[in-house]
């Protein structure tokens, strides 16, 4: 008797733990953009909806050479980097909208602007259901949030239960944008329009996110827009030479956060692949905003 009483709670609790964790979230299925790669997008009940693309493990030579035009000597020299797992990331930048679902507030300083980027217009997801463009400033990326201020963004949206997000490694950040390439820009050697905003087509502003061309891995606007946190505290790379480094973090404390991208204010050789910048964690400003990383543990997907 008691044996049937056990099993019946278990049942119970089994179906309400469910219950619980679908008013939470909603993953789609992973589909195949005939134009990118593999992507998932998550539903979170009652706000925003994040894309994500999935980064399968590899390697790159990271940095730049001595001889490379315009590159920084926080940037020399190139060496071997592994990356050991593959991962999923934010097809683009956080945006306003996303932002405001998750912490009811906005930061950004072109929070007011409703003249960037395009009008509404429906895209259509894989499985019959439409997704809304926001036109204006909510679809442009979030900026003037501050490392700290990114962590309690990770802090609030992990507290949903829906996988762990969290900003990507430097390392891992050179991996995904560069997508397999070799060249100064993910496209090529020379600045070009069709991919990035910058200082001479943004029109003084960031502008919304995915209006450019992507990688070849389907992430947009890892070059210019919006400059975007990484995990990682400064290090040169120069003192990362010697042995062949696999997921590198980065030193464990410092006084400035890596920033990487370059942003709609800077020419174009600031957001070369290989570019590097640094910030103090507790300081936002208008050129800075981030993208997240996220390891589904909790979805059961890769």
């Amino acid at each position: 008797m008691m044996r049937k009483i056990s099993n019946r709670a278990v049942i119970l609790v089994v179906v309400f733990v469910i219950i619980l964790y679908q008013n939470f979230i909603d993953i789609r299925p992973a589909y195949c953009d005939a134009n990118t790669g593999e992507v998932n997008t998550i539903f979170i009940k009652g706000g925003e909806s994040f894309d994500l693309v999935y980064i399968p493990a590899g390697g790159l030579l990271m940095g730049s050479e001595m001889s490379d035009a315009d590159r920084s000597p926080s940037e020399w020299p190139r060496h071997k980097v592994d990356i050991s797992r593959g991962f999923w990331m934010m097809k683009n930048e956080v945006t306003q909208a996303q932002w405001e679902s998750v912490m009811g507030s906005n930061p950004s300083y072109f929070k007011n602007d409703t003249s960037a980027g395009r009008e509404d217009s429906p895209l259509d997801n894989p499985g019959g259901d439409t997704q809304k463009y926001h036109s204006g400033r909510d679809n442009c990326p979030v900026e003037r949030a501050s490392w700290n201020d990114c962590e309690k963004f990770i802090t609030a949206l992990n507290s949903k239960e829906v996988g762990i997000f969290r900003l990507p490694s430097e390392a891992e950040w050179e991996y995904a944008c560069r997508a397999g390439s070799d060249t100064a820009f993910y496209w090529g050697d020379a600045p070009d329009d069709k991919y990035m905003w910058y200082m001479n087509n943004a029109y003084n502003k960031p502008q919304m996110v995915c209006q450019k061309l992507p990688n070849a891995w389907g992430l947009f606007d890892m070059s210019g827009n919006i400059s975007e946190w990484c995990a990682d505290w400064n290090e040169p790379v120069r003192e990362r030479t010697g042995a062949e480094a696999v997921d590198p973090k980065g030193p464990r404390m410092g006084d400035y956060k890596i920033v990487r991208g370059g942003s709609w204010a800077v020419n174009a050789n600031n957001s070369r692949s290989a570019g590097r910048s640094m910030q103090k964690p507790a300081d936002g400003d208008m050129y800075t905003g981030f993208r997240l990383i996220w390891e589904p543990a909790a979805a059961g997907l890769k």
